[in-house]
């Protein structure tokens, strides 16, 4: 090039038109003004089914910490609602969530999550992810996870991935933080585990009883939940309950007062962990 622009007597290089920068609507100014969610398609793997795994995750825009994160086989409504709600429990309540125009973020019981703890909905433009740092955020997890993904073999070792890059993405630093002059560059550093809008457990419990299924437990006290058998509670042998999904657990709730006098509280139902 630089032969050709001697040959024809053009002494520089010419320059393109400066583009003008793009503001983006909606940087945070607070932490948990803004939270944004999306979801990542990893067709590269080496898992017996070859079909895409899907990485849904929560962040938040001031600090960009990854807040909740899960990878999995399905992307639908309930996959991501366990997503937010892990992130809600861990951290509060945004003032505003945003993403673009999935269904999985506009489905009924999504919406009446958000009117319910009085969540902001908002929505990026279509195509174009970079205005709520998703685009960004999806290029570190290539550069630091997708290595990983490709050689895992077993849904363990991809798990095992992408927990991997969970942690190393918070306590890195990140280019977004280049500047603070409070030595504070890394998103886990800059949130310092200030949290949002909480609320009590039994005012979650109630807000949340959309997410509940109603099943019966057997005459063993059994639940049969997908393709999963969970204990219930001694005493509830027979009895109706709700399955409430969050946190990779499963809790039965009686949907109805026991026949004992001593009903018991959510800290002492049985919690019976998903193994893969």
């Amino acid at each position: 090039m630089a032969a050709n622009r001697q040959l024809y007597g053009i002494e520089k290089k010419p320059k393109s038109a400066p583009r003008p920068k793009l503001e983006m609507p909606f940087k945070a100014s607070r932490r948990h003004e803004f939270w944004s969610a999306d979801v990542r398609y990893i067709e590269e793997h080496l898992l017996p089914d070859p079909k895409p795994v899907y990485v849904i995750t929560i962040f938040e825009n001031f600090s960009r910490m990854v807040l909740s994160s899960a990878i999995s086989p399905t992307q639908n409504q309930w996959d991501y609602l366990a997503v937010l709600v892990d992130a809600i429990r861990r951290y509060g309540a945004p003032e505003a969530l945003v993403t673009d125009g999935g269904g999985i973020f506009y489905s009924n019981v999504a919406m009446q999550l958000y009117d319910m703890l009085d969540i902001g909905k908002e929505r990026i433009d279509p195509g174009e992810p970079w205005q709520n740092y998703a685009e960004t955020l999806f290029s570190v997890q290539r550069r630091l996870a997708d290595h990983a993904f490709s050689n895992a073999r077993n849904w363990p070792e991809i798990q095992q991935a992408h927990l991997t890059w969970w942690k190393n993405y918070n306590i890195e630093h990140h280019y977004a933080h280049r500047e603070r002059q409070d030595g504070r560059h890394s998103p886990s550093e800059v949130l310092r585990g200030v949290l949002g809008r909480t609320y009590p457990e039994e005012v979650l419990s109630r807000v949340l009883y959309a997410m509940q299924f109603p099943r019966h437990l057997d005459k063993h006290g059994y639940v049969n939940f997908k393709h999963w058998r969970f204990f219930g509670e001694d005493g509830l042998a027979g009895e109706q309950v709700s399955v409430w999904v969050y946190e990779g657990t499963r809790h039965p709730l009686p949907t109805r007062p026991r026949r004992s006098q001593n009903t018991p509280s959510l800290s002492r139902l049985i919690t019976s962990r998903l193994k893969q």
